[in-house]
């Protein structure tokens, strides 16, 4: 019934079946009007043709004149052609005289056929009884053809109003219908045809709306489709595949980087298809598919190992969509750099990069796994701790680059007489550890003269002169007398100094009862010494100016710390800083100045930048950033106004802490400068991993600068090497106008030392302000 659809249609019909209801009740009013009438009529013909017979027959039945009675009563059915049948009766209603119509059949009477009974009266005088019968066919005729003319005039009627409700609906619908057309382009796509003028009647504003819309429509269309445009460029041009699944797991979407991924051909469709018939279209093969942890609910994380070498990550995610019933998004990135420089930056936290030896941090993880094995075993840990005897006057006479060739000289003799079940480690400077399992004293020492007679085998040639390498070596045991495995190095430490006491070149093991101790003990009354400068306000910070190498004008001010003794002398930072260092004192020493560094920005903003020294247990110390954030903010000081200096050897040695620490601090906004720069010259490798921005190139290179070819080289690499990765260098210990000359020559940045400016207290550049500090922590 698709014409029943159409809005005319309806109305057509509607008004068809209103219009035919009223005419048939009008036909069934007027039908019963009709009825009324035709009966009431012929009453009347009834009581008129009643007095008609009175009057002719009365007067003959009165005078019983019988043969002119009957005669008149031929007389009337002739003259009166509805009249069948007339019988007189006397006043007994006896038969007197009948006369019946002889062109009619009285026995079977035509329907309208009517009998009457009368009396016949005379003046008012019974004189008898008349009983006819009159024919009324003609009034039922009559309402018959009443009755079918209205029939016809009705459907007449309806038919008309039928044609010309039609006309007039395809009149007034006609906007309805362009409406309709256009709704239909609409919904096929096109909103660039426009919507006819329909008139300022209300479907004429219909479709001034209805055009407006298709306007807006194509508006948000257009800004869809350069927004979608836009999304597409900008997923085809990100370095991760992009994939989206229907809740049926069919493919969606697809950006071009998830074909370049998999080496898809580039000419295929994917669209509609599961994702596990795609990847089977790949040339690469899955080798492992491992199962990482999600970083959210609803995520799932795999890293695949492809056969051409590269590792992907897929991540699974699930899109919750009302509207579509939801998917899943895929996203496949190609990690395999990021792995490899994991791989390296785990190898670097774990390896020394100049011996290639393991080194402290992989130190600390190894003594705890030896040392419970020792004791499942029942069976002892020693840890053998030497370092070279006289290292520091290799260093200092022939120059760091023949210190590190030492180094690694004795890292490959030691390699050559250790066993496999045998860690060695580089623990920094010229300290090497010896983790092995043994099964009694005898055993660990035995280990030690082999170490002590292959080193003294060693020889290792300076020019024209031939040296021979020893070491002092300290032993301790776990579980027994050493009970907890983390006092394993400092017992060692301590038997390795009472060697060097017994003259060198030789091994020493841990003694609870050693004399040693005692000196120990005197360290730990330094600590004490340092616990009531801090408390006593005895720290003092001196400053030193570093400044621009092209025009020799300040740059920036490094704090320098002082302690005063109890006899209010300065004591020098060699006495002091290593022992603070070893028993932690250190990180307290740095939040002091860190405190009053930021408070002397914070009073004169005119002052300049300052420089602070931290140490590498400040690296241990996480919450470090966070109190140098926090000062920062309580003091509203720019966080560019501070420079931390990190040393290279503690960096290195704890890269991977120490990259975290140098990201944490640039987060805060500081700058971070690797200081005493190019001591091990392993230091370059690491640069692509340590983000500083500033490298103090170390003293040594600098101080004979101007007549040494060999420093000159270097220093030249350093700085050549610095501004490729854009970082600036600061020169220190410049003693003379000819090394400062070299610095410019070479294209240092900056420079410090005794020639530019000396330590002070009270600097010029500070004015008036005190360097000391009634700091308590916060």
């Amino acid at each position: 019934m698709k014409w029943f659809v159409s809005l005319a249609n309806r109305i057509n019909i509607s008004i068809a079946a209103v219009l035919s209801l009223l005419l048939f009740l009008l036909i069934l009013n007027i039908n019963d009007s009709i009825t009324s009438f035709s009966n009431k009529e012929q009453k009347n013909v009834r009581e008129q043709f009643s007095e008609f017979l009175n009057s002719a027959l009365a007067p003959l039945l009165f005078n019983q004149d019988y043969a002119s009675l009957v005669e008149r009563m031929n007389q009337l059915i002739k003259d009166h052609p509805g009249l069948d049948h007339i019988e007189v009766l006397n006043i007994d209603n006896r038969r007197i005289a009948h006369v019946d119509n002889p062109g009619k059949d009285t026995q079977e009477p035509h329907n309208g056929t009517q009998f009457a009974q009368i009396e016949l009266r005379l003046a008012d005088e019974l004189v008898g009884h008349l009983v006819y019968s009159l024919s009324l066919q003609q009034y039922g005729k009559l309402k018959q053809e009443l009755r079918q003319e209205m029939v016809f005039l009705t459907t007449l009627a309806i038919l008309l109003t039928i044609i010309l409700t039609t006309l007039l609906m395809g009149f007034l619908t006609k906007g309805l219908r362009k409406l309709t057309h256009a709704s239909q382009k609409m919904l096929n796509g096109d909103y660039q045809s426009p919507i006819p003028f329909l008139g300022h009647d209300e479907i004429g504003r219909l479709g001034q709306s209805f055009d407006e819309l298709r306007e807006s429509i194509q508006r948000r269309t257009h800004l869809l489709e350069l927004e979608q445009s836009r999304m597409e460029s900008l997923l085809n041009t990100m370095n991760v595949g992009i994939l989206f699944e229907n809740s049926d797991d069919l493919i969606e979407y697809h950006n071009q980087t998830f074909f370049d991924i998999w080496r898809l051909n580039p000419s295929i469709s994917i669209y509609h298809q599961p994702l596990e018939n795609v990847l089977k279209r790949s040339p690469l093969k899955v080798l492992s598919e491992q199962k990482i942890d999600a970083r959210q609910v609803g995520e799932r994380r795999y890293e695949c190992q492809l056969s051409d070498g590269r590792v992907i990550l897929q991540t699974q995610m699930d899109v919750e969509e009302k509207q579509t019933g939801g998917g899943n998004l895929w996203v496949f990135e190609d990690i395999t750099q990021r792995k490899e420089l994991e791989e390296e930056l785990t190898t670097l936290a774990t390896y020394d990069p100049l011996t290639g030896l393991n080194n402290r941090h992989g130190f600390k993880q190894q003594i705890f796994r030896m040392a419970s094995f020792a004791k499942r075993r029942n069976q002892l840990l020693a840890l053998l701790f030497f370092d070279l005897d006289e290292f520091k006057l290799i260093n200092d006479t022939f120059g760091h680059a023949r210190g590190d060739e030492t180094l690694i000289l004795v890292a490959n003799t030691m390699r050559t007489h250790i066993r496999k079940e045998e860690w060695l480690f580089r623990l920094g400077g010229d300290e090497f550890a010896l983790l092995s399992i043994v099964s009694d004293q005898q055993e660990a020492e035995f280990l030690a003269e082999r170490i002590i007679n292959a080193l003294a085998n060693t020889t290792h040639q300076f020019g024209s002169q031939q040296l021979r390498i020893t070491t002092s070596i300290g032993i301790s045991f776990y579980p027994h007398p050493s009970a907890d495995p983390e006092m394993l190095p400092s017992h060692a430490d301590i038997a390795m100094y009472e060697a060097k006491d017994r003259g060198k070149n030789t091994y020493t093991v841990y003694n609870p009862r050693s004399s040693r101790l005692d000196r120990e003990m005197a360290r730990l009354s330094w600590a004490e010494s340092i616990n009531k400068a801090l408390n006593q306000h005895k720290i003092e910070l001196h400053f030193q100016g570093v400044y621009h190498i092209h025009d020799q004008k300040l740059g920036h001010l490094e704090a320098l710390v002082r302690i005063r003794d109890e006899e209010n002398k300065l004591v020098h930072p060699n006495e002091f800083i290593p022992i603070a260092e070893k028993n932690g004192q250190i990180v307290e020493i740095d939040r002091y100045v860190i405190h009053r560094s930021i408070e002397m920005l914070a009073q004169n903003p005119n002052i300049p930048d300052i420089a602070i020294n931290l140490s590498g247990r400040s690296f241990d110390d996480v919450s470090l950033p966070d109190y140098i954030a926090k000062m920062i903010a309580f003091y509203q000081v720019k966080p560019q106004r501070l420079l931390f200096e990190l040393t290279e050897t503690e960096t290195v040695a704890d890269i991977q802490d120490a990259s975290q620490f140098i990201d944490a601090l640039h987060d805060i906004g500081c700058t971070v400068c690797l200081d005493d720069f190019g001591t091990g010259f392993a230091s370059f490798a690491y640069l692509k991993h340590l983000k500083v921005d500033v490298l103090k190139i170390d003293g040594t290179f600098i101080q004979n600068l101007d007549t040494s070819m060999e420093n000159r080289l270097f220093v030249e690499s350093m700085v050549t090497v610095a501004k490729g990765l854009g970082k600036r260098t600061i020169a220190e210990f410049i003693e003379s106008e000819a090394i400062l000359e070299t610095c410019r020559e070479l294209g240092v940045d900056m420079g410090q030392g005794y020639y530019l400016d000396k330590p002070q207290k009270m600097h010029p550049s500070l004015g008036n302000i005190s360097s000391e500090l009634h700091w308590e922590e916060t």
